[in-house]
This record gives C-alpha cells, sequence and structure tokens, in this order.
C-alpha cells in the first residue's frame, strides 16, 4: 500500500513482520534462512526460531519467500505484528527497540 506524505512524495507502508520457523535440520544446514532474515536492514532474531523485520512486504510474500530457502518440511508462520501488544520477561536490545527505548 502506499501512503501521501504532506510534500506530496508516496511513501511504502512499514509494517512489522514475525516470522517463526519450526526447522527440522541442524542449524548450519540453513546459511541461506540466515542469510535471506538478515537482509532486511531493520530486523532483529530475539529468540532462536523468531525474527522480526521492518517491511513492505506482504505476509504471503515473505511466507513464500522464506520457503525457498527453508525445507519441505519446515514449518513456517508468518503475522503481522504491526501495533501489536507483546510483553517479555527479559530486557535486551531487540525489547528495548520494540518498546521505543532505544
Amino acid at each position: 500500500m502506499m501512503l501521501g506524505r504532506s510534500d506530496g512524495k508516496r511513501t511504502r507502508d512499514v509494517k512489522t513482520i514475525q516470522v517463526n520457523c519450526e526447522l527440522k535440520q541442524p542449524g548450519p544446514h540453513y546459511t541461506s534462512l540466515y542469510d535471506y532474515m538478515q537482509s532486511y536492514d531493520r530486523g532483529s532474531h530475539p529468540l532462536d526460531s523468531m525474527w522480526l523485520v521492518k517491511t513492505d512486504k506482504s505476509v504471503p510474500q515473505i511466507r513464500d519467500e522464506v520457503r525457498r530457502v527453508v525445507d519441505d518440511d519446515d514449518e513456517i508462520l508468518v503475522f503481522d505484528v504491526t501495533g501489536a501488544a507483546w510483553a517479555s520477561n527479559y530486557n535486551d536490545t531487540t525489547t528495548r527497540r520494540l518498546s521505543g527505548a532505544a
């Protein structure tokens, strides 16, 4: 979706997307997945099987891109969590960034 700005230029609607993967093989097997997730300038990897990225891509588009870099038997869940409530029991760079404190 494109949004108008006050200066007349158009900007893309950036969302926060959560990507969860249940990977069946050992970690080193997934170099292409890690490379893909790290290709996002604004992303984080707060848990072993979870990433958060800021993007203008759609949920199905990200799911399809992730499917290309994991095995057929791996499981993928992708959510648009833009503006969603969240809570954590730890404080790190990711949680500070999400809360707006960093």
